[in-house]
């Protein structure tokens, strides 16, 4: 998305841009997921297809059941935002980990408190934050067209991986995906008057670190930890970080005048807890829905989220040729998509 444009005055592009960092950094660590981690969770969908029509009709609910909540999640995310201006990204993140942590406590689902667990997870949360900063940054330069197109190379990276990890071999169809993949975000920079290497060279490098985070998620969830314990640990790590990058980046957070706002401590508790059940509807997703369910999910969020950039947040300083990329971007994916469920369909 682009960024949102406070009610009550005209502000430059680049405010407009860092604003909306608060937007996205909550969706954007988690809404590829559905894609990227379809091959590495070839487990979870052979128990999906043995168990017939009650796990796609599961698998549905909890892909209906993220889309809202990421939904809401945005809603009240520009709410926060836009009306109130507050644009405290560190912030934001420090009070989605602790409301994760709050809710796992009141809640009957706290795992047990583990230093080897806390130990064990220390690269998952850190490829988290890594995928965060480079997130926030990308966002900021980039149109979210234009990072749209560009984090769809999510599963270019996983593939390379696998391959280097473990030998796997790729089908004709998916080659061809991939080498749409690559071919949209060049055409769409092509296309791009606003075009700058370093903000695309960011884009790229925050598609790589999205990848080595899936799968950093895939294995943990593969060694046995569930997404309670995945979400409870990785709140309790980045918590302190967080608090660090509060202090350093978001000055004058305590005297900003949305404290003296009507509505606003409402909606800013609301955004905590729309965030933190987002960040658990997203792993729930991952790893109990079928690969057909992820892929689907992933497309359809991926091309909704290319048209409220057009046309929710501003104008995109497009020629014909970036159109055409983003074009050929979502083929590519959704090409990937159906390649990866007939691959799984001829096991």
């Amino acid at each position: 998305m682009k960024p949102v444009e406070d009610e009550s005055s005209v502000v430059t592009s680049g405010e407009r841009r860092a604003r909306e960092v608060c937007v996205h950094v909550h969706e954007g660590n988690h809404e590829a997921q559905h894609v990227q981690v379809v091959h590495l969770h070839s487990e979870t969908e052979r128990s999906s297809d043995k168990t017939g029509t009650p796990q796609a009709i599961l698998s549905l609910v909890y892909a209906v059941f993220y889309c809202t909540t990421s939904i809401a999640m945005v809603a009240t995310n520009k709410l926060v935002v836009s009306n109130f201006d507050f644009s405290f990204t560190s912030f934001l993140l420090l009070l989605q980990a602790l409301t994760t942590i709050f809710l796992v406590q009141v809640f009957p689902i706290t795992p047990t408190f583990s230093l080897h667990a806390l130990r064990k997870l220390v690269p998952l949360s850190c490829f988290y934050l890594l995928n965060v900063t480079t997130g926030l940054l990308a966002v900021r330069l980039l149109t979210i067209p234009a990072y749209t197109s560009i984090k769809r190379l999510t599963p270019i990276y996983v593939l390379v991986f696998d391959f280097l990890l473990r030998g796997k071999r790729q089908s004709a169809m998916v080659i061809c995906a991939v080498f749409l993949l690559l071919a949209g975000p060049l055409m769409v920079a092509r296309g791009d008057m606003d075009f700058k290497f370093s903000s695309y060279a960011v884009g790229f490098a925050a598609s790589a670190t999205q990848a080595l985070y899936l799968i950093s998620v895939s294995h943990f969830n593969d060694a046995g930890f569930s997404e309670v314990e995945l979400n409870y640990f990785n709140s309790i790590i980045t918590t302190a970080p967080l608090l660090v990058g509060t202090f350093i980046f978001d000055r004058g957070l305590v005297h900003h005048a949305a404290w003296q706002k009507p509505w606003f401590l409402s909606s800013l508790a609301l955004f905590s807890l729309l965030s933190a059940v987002f960040l658990f509807a997203a792993t729930v997703l991952t790893s109990r829905c079928s690969g057909l369910t992820l892929s689907v999910m992933g497309q359809l969020k991926g091309l909704v989220q290319t048209w409220i950039g057009f046309l929710w947040f501003g104008k995109v300083n497009f020629v014909e040729e970036g159109f055409v990329g983003i074009g050929v971007s979502t083929a590519g994916a959704a090409l990937y998509a159906y390649a990866k469920y007939d691959a799984k369909r001829g096991k």
